[in-house]
């Protein structure tokens, strides 16, 4: 009696987990490809460093090389040279000044003392105005000399300016010769070798990141409807002397416009049709290759009627 009501009851929990993510038939067919990135020297100059392999995997942010730098620390060094020159001849305002400021400063005394004089009846107001006249032509000896001075110290830094500017350029410079991987990736190719010349832009080597491929398939139009961004689909690739090996993906993109007969679409009856490409993201095991082929299924949900 026990036995009898469990196996129902099993059936159906079994039946019921099978259908939540069941898939279907092979929908459309398509090759697998990588997101690849040729990366290029940001520098002018020789290789002197260039540690980089086809087939091995490298970090973000890795030193792989270096461009000589040489003639640009040269620059620099010279360019430091140059402000340290300009420097030298900043005036010195206080010391340029002192004689005039000391001059001031004692007539400035002498006004005091006079003045008290004169208010006490013992000294001439006409002693009073020498000094005054003194005092002013004093006064602006000084103002005259603090505005000659500042005016040459401004004119030297704005000599000085642009050579710090092109120290901030060399130095950037010096830092691009600096070759520091970009992404995380495999190298598929190698463009450049050591003691070679380059330029900025010169291409030294393909990168690929293999972690993650793209599944680029072709839908027709009447499919579109099952199709969503960032919905799960089934990918599957052929494993030699095995089943096929299948992996869950996700819709990375939907094209908006059609295009006719794709080389890509294997099925006869829709070669006439207009067809969409869909990339679908799938997390790599290392069994996936660029260029491999592949097909891709709905994942069927029974509880939603896909």
């Amino acid at each position: 009696m026990q036995y009898s009501k469990i196996f129902p009851l099993l059936f159906f929990i079994a039946a019921l987990l099978a259908g939540c993510a069941e898939t279907s038939e092979p929908v459309m067919y398509g090759n697998f490809e990588a997101d690849e990135w040729i990366i290029p020297a940001e520098g002018d100059g020789r290789i002197v460093w260039l540690d980089i392999e086809e087939g091995i995997s490298y970090k973000k942010g890795e030193i792989v090389g270096l461009i000589d730098t040489i003639q640009l620390g040269l620059q620099k060094q010279m360019a430091e040279a140059n402000i340290a020159a300009l420097q030298a001849t900043i005036p010195d305002i206080e010391m340029q000044t002192a004689s005039v400021s000391r001059k001031t400063e004692a007539l400035e005394r002498e006004r005091e003392r006079v003045s008290r004089l004169v208010e006490l009846g013992s000294a001439d107001r006409q002693m009073l105005d020498q000094i005054d006249d003194q005092l002013a032509i004093a006064r602006s000896e000084l103002t005259a000399a603090l505005a000659a001075l500042r005016q040459e110290t401004s004119a030297i830094r704005a000599q000085m300016e642009p050579l710090h500017v092109q120290i901030q350029l060399l130095e950037d410079k010096i830092q691009r010769c600096i070759i520091a991987n970009p992404e995380n990736g495999v190298v598929l190719t190698r463009y450049a070798g050591l003691h070679q010349y380059v330029a900025v832009g010169h291409p030294l080597y393909k990168l690929a990141n293999i972690d993650e491929m793209i599944f680029r398939a072709w839908f027709a139009g009447s499919q579109l409807s099952m199709l969503e961004i960032g919905g799960e689909m089934e990918v599957s690739i052929d494993i030699p002397g095995k089943d096929m090996k299948q992996y869950r993906g996700t819709v990375a993109s939907i094209a908006q416009k059609p295009q006719f007969i794709p080389t890509q679409v294997q099925t006869r009856e829709n070669r006439t049709e207009q067809h969409y490409e869909v990339k679908i993201r799938v997390p790599n095991d290392g069994s996936i290759k660029p260029g491999m082929p592949g097909e891709v299924r709905f994942v069927v949900n029974r509880n939603s009627g896909l």
